[in-house]
């Protein structure tokens, strides 16, 4: 009987441990929806060790939650500020969705448009424009870079600020474009005929590939292929 006693007590034990994370679990998503009345029966209805022992689950579950729940945000989001036809979005973790208005763009988020479609990202003083059947990666955004990769399609840019150019990347199939100052740039890549084209409508832009590096000026254009700029 003895045996059986303990056994019936850890039971016990394990029971209010489980109670106990499921309801720091809701207490921390739904607050307005937990009975603190319901709650505050369990002090009636078990022995105080039993208590004790939930109260530290509780604790243990808390600990555990508190990191991820207020995590530090990142310091720079982009958000689409305009969406014309048909474009669609993908979080880093592959969720998919249509993409509408002032939806968050953050490292990782890929954005692509439908024939005739167009899209714009805002990301602080940045403008991100994209063409019809374009796909493009935000590979990188925080305080300090803001990195993307175009696949295909027509990309424009529009930096307003020198700080943020200069901490602004473009990679495509056949080389990295940078951005020395502020202005407007238009970049496309065409995987079917392996080119990408820079042209820098105001401001000054670098290519960057494994063979070669140039500048594009103002007003000019540079088109790349796999063996090279011409």
């Amino acid at each position: 009987s003895t045996s059986q006693g303990a056994a019936s007590g850890s039971a016990k034990r394990s029971l209010l441990c489980v109670l106990a994370r499921s309801t720091m679990a809701t207490i921390l998503s739904r607050p307005r929806l937990v009975n603190w009345a319901r709650i505050s029966c369990l002090s009636r209805l078990v022995p105080r060790a039993s208590l004790v022992a939930a109260a530290v689950c509780a604790t243990l579950a808390l600990a555990l939650v508190i990191p991820s729940a207020f995590a530090d945000p990142p310091g720079r989001v982009g958000r689409l500020s305009a969406v014309e036809g048909e474009a669609s979005g993908e979080t880093a973790e592959g969720e998919t969705w249509p993409a509408e208005l002032n939806l968050p763009v953050t490292s990782g988020f890929v954005l692509q448009t439908a024939p005739d479609a167009r899209a714009e990202v805002r990301i602080g003083s940045i403008a991100v424009r994209m063409h019809g059947e374009t796909r493009v990666q935000f590979a990188r955004i925080d305080d300090t870079v803001v990195a993307l990769a175009l696949d295909r399609g027509t990309l424009a840019l529009r930096l307003r600020a020198r700080d943020t150019a200069v901490e602004t990347f473009v990679q495509t199939p056949d080389g990295q474009v940078s951005f020395a100052d502020i202005g407007r740039y238009r970049i496309d890549v065409d995987p079917a005929s392996g080119t990408t084209i820079v042209h820098a409508e105001r401001g000054v832009a670098r290519i960057a590939a494994s063979d070669f590096a140039i500048d594009v000026r103002s007003g000019r254009a540079v088109e790349i292929e796999s063996g090279g700029a011409r």
